[in-house]
């Protein structure tokens, strides 16, 4: 299994831990008698393990496509833009050459 496949079945992973939790958390929860104040706190809670496990994810992810975009070789914008940039002054260069 290659980098890339461990990477986005670690992010998948990550997913799947958190709705196991959280339906564990309700079956808990439903199997006792809770209080509307102990099931908003439970939720609170998951909600809160939820966006960190999914800004965990993502970071996982964004990882995952720098590594393959370098690996392809393929640019980054912001080396487009440079790119595009130094082709733009030498167009203009040309041109006033041309003019000459």
């Amino acid at each position: 299994m290659n980098t890339y496949e461990k990477m986005l079945l670690t992010s998948l992973g990550l997913l799947s831990v958190s709705t196991k939790e959280i339906q564990k958390a309700f079956k808990a929860a439903a199997g006792k008698k809770s209080s509307k104040k102990e099931l908003e706190k439970i939720l609170n809670a998951l909600m809160k393990e939820g966006q960190s496990k999914r800004k965990e994810a993502e970071k996982k992810a964004r990882e995952l496509i720098k590594k393959v975009l370098k690996e392809l070789d393929i640019p980054t914008r912001s080396e487009l833009k440079t790119l595009e940039r130094k082709l733009s002054q030498r167009a203009h260069r040309q041109a006033g050459r041309a003019k000459k």
